[in-house]
């Protein structure tokens, strides 16, 4: 099959079809026909599994292939046509064939999709770089709950609690904490992460101190003032969580709690939410609590010319910051979460001095890979960067650009919002986890942008020695970390695997915890390796012939036929994959005890996981034992 495929002389990446390989011809019209029929048998008995994202595979499949046999033969009547005109020496009609011809070759030529279109890093899969951050570095916590989210377009207001549920949204805020620290409580969170900070920042592993005043930086980008519509802006609720939190686990007074975007608005709809729940919590913005310029800590940009830039006082007062980013697509950067959010904490001294307004970074938009980014400067700056103890997403709903509607719909999570929350202490590990995330999605593209969205990330991650060969000193001392977080892609959108997860130290650490309504539940009846036990333990001990015994239930309400898939990695690798089919299971019914064998060798992973047959996510609740 090597000789299928085109590949780069320089990487030896895959980068389109050998046309000139006979055998492509021959294979191409078999995958056609069986993606159609493979079709028809889903399709037909249930419409709606069109949508499904295997079948808008298989329809782009059979589609493109049959286009092109319908385009072929339409070109060869016509071209036929022509040539009969033209003996007949009826010139018009003949050159009308012609032309119709020239349109049909058009068409097929351009039916294909851009390359441009296709995000392809070139650092490619799981190839860390720099030092991960945080109490268990580079970890990222992505916790979602399709109930969260009942909004449907047309329907009301997205950000009313009618169609956001508040208790859901609760829930899923503290679970994210527990999950990114491994703490038991939410108060044990909070203190671990505000003993950890502290620990980084100036050697004291102290928590919380009563007077103490923290931060929080929101994105109200499309916050005019007037009111909300359907724009994508933070979740109330996820606020309210987080306010509650700060207010009644760790004992923050209100008014050492400071909401800010200060090259923004709070229009009333979340002004007197915020307010009436939680007096006394500042809010600033260019309609409330004016900001106010630190002069004291200017930020110095490394490249492109831009002009000495200042911060909100606030950040300056405040110890502690967090920072809350929208998950979503930019026309400029490719995409906006944490880091861009920081495009709203600078003035300068323009003609928009006073309503930090981040004119002179857009410029720097156009850079390719291997360039300076101001993004990296802000990360790494000690008012911003170094101030923040938590860095959070909020993906309890998306959209395709920064001044476009929030989306309801997405494929990668099976025709839902992402009805989550992403949650992480490194900077640089959590843009990765999420650029990924919306780079998988279909129905958006992170290459309509002008730059590369993840340029910044390979400098943030190598900030002493970047690809750019830019000397980052934002602060003006001198002292330049190392690093300020670790960056990596994972190795596929399927089964969403970063180095942490595949055994590797070093990487990023994607924990995902999805408590959506399961379609099904899984039992591990045995798991034996010679004559011990292992079901319920989490770690496997010896070598020899692994067995296990599986039991599947079904709880939706169809018929389905599950897939169990048992896989064996070592040294980060696949070594092993069995591949068990259940029986047709009815609603309410048990599979029982499919059997599986294994050799264990060497050290390594085991994981069990299901595909229920419903998506193209195999990888939901994998059960990990690790192999000693």
């Amino acid at each position: 099959m090597k000789h299928f495929f085109k590949r780069c002389p320089k990487s030896n990446r895959i980068v389109g079809f050998n046309y000139s390989n006979k055998l492509f011809w021959v294979i191409s019209p078999i995958v056609a026909i069986l993606a159609f029929l493979w079709f028809l048998i889903r399709v037909i008995p249930k419409p709606q599994r069109a949508t499904y994202p295997c079948q808008r595979l298989a329809m782009s499949l059979f589609g493109g292939f049959f286009a092109y046999l319908a385009g072929s033969t339409a070109i060869g009547l016509l071209l036929g046509k022509a040539k009969q005109r033209l003996s007949e020496k009826r010139i018009s009609t003949a050159l009308l064939c012609l032309l119709t011809m020239g349109l049909t070759v058009s068409l097929l030529v351009n039916q294909q999709t851009p390359a441009a279109t296709v995000f392809n890093p070139p650092d490619g899969r799981n190839q860390p770089m720099g030092i991960g951050q945080g109490i268990h570095p580079g970890r990222v916590a992505f916790v979602r709950d399709e109930r969260a989210v009942t909004y449907k377009d047309g329907t009301g207001n997205w950000w009313d609690d009618e169609n956001t549920n508040p208790e859901v949204v609760d829930r899923l805020f503290t679970d994210s904490l527990l999950q990114l620290t491994g703490e038991s409580t939410d108060q044990k969170a909070w203190s671990a992460l505000f003993c950890h900070f502290n620990k980084k920042k100036n050697g004291k592993e102290t928590d919380y101190q009563s007077g103490e005043k923290i931060v929080i930086k929101l994105n109200q980008n499309q916050d005019d003032g007037t009111g909300w519509t359907t724009d994508h802006m933070t979740s109330p609720q996820l606020l309210d969580a987080l306010l509650a939190d700060l207010t009644k686990v760790v004992g923050i007074a209100p008014s050492d709690i400071t909401l800010i975007d200060a090259s923004r608005n709070f229009s009333d709809c979340i002004y007197q939410r915020i307010t009436t729940k939680f007096p006394g919590v500042r809010m600033v913005a260019q309609n409330r609590i004016k900001p106010q310029r630190d002069t004291d800590h200017p930020i110095c940009f490394s490249g492109d010319n831009i002009p000495t830039g200042y911060v909100p006082k606030d950040y300056a007062d405040a110890t502690y910051m967090i920072n809350i980013g929208l998950f979503r697509v930019h026309n400029l950067y490719g995409v906006t979460f944490c880091a861009k959010n920081h495009f709203g904490s600078v003035d300068f001294d323009n003609e928009n001095k006073g309503k930090f307004l981040p004119t002179p970074m857009h410029n720097s938009a156009y850079n390719g890979y291997d360039a300076y980014s101001p993004l990296t400067d802000l990360i790494a700056h000690e008012l911003i960067g170094g101030k923040t103890m938590l860095y959070l997403v909020d993906a309890m709903y998306t959209s395709n650009m920064q001044n476009y509607p929030v989306v309801t719909k997405m494929e990668t999570f099976d025709g839902k919002t992402p009805c989550g929350i992403f949650a992480s202490q490194d900077p640089v590990a959590i843009e990765s986890v999420c650029l990924d995330f919306i780079a998988a999605e279909p129905t958006l593209s992170v290459m309509k942008a002008a730059g590369n969205p993840d340029n910044f990330l390979h400098e943030a991650a190598n900030l002493k020695n970047p690809p750019s060969k830019t000397v980052y000193n934002p602060n003006q001392n001198g002292k330049i970390p190392v690093s300020l977080g670790v960056h990596e892609h994972w190795n596929n959108p399927i089964d969403r695997q970063y180095s942490g997860n595949l055994g590797y130290s070093g990487g990023i650490e994607l924990v995902m915890v999805d408590h959506s309504p399961k379609q099904y539940s899984v039992t591990i009846d045995t798991l034996t390796l010679n004559g011990s036990e292992f079901a319920d333990k989490k770690e496997i001990i010896g070598r020899g012939t692994l067995q296990g015994k599986v039991s599947c239930a079904n709880l939706s309400g169809l018929s389905f036929s599950p897939v169990l898939f048992v896989s064996l990695l070592s040294e980060g690798k696949q070594t092993e994959l069995k591949m068990i089919r259940f029986p047709l299971i009815s609603p309410g019914e048990t599979a029982t005890q499919s059997s599986f064998q294994l050799p264990i060798t060497n050290s390594g992973q085991l994981i069990l996981y299901v595909w229920e047959g419903f998506s193209m996510k195999p990888m939901q609740n994998p059960m990990y034992w690790e192999i000693k």
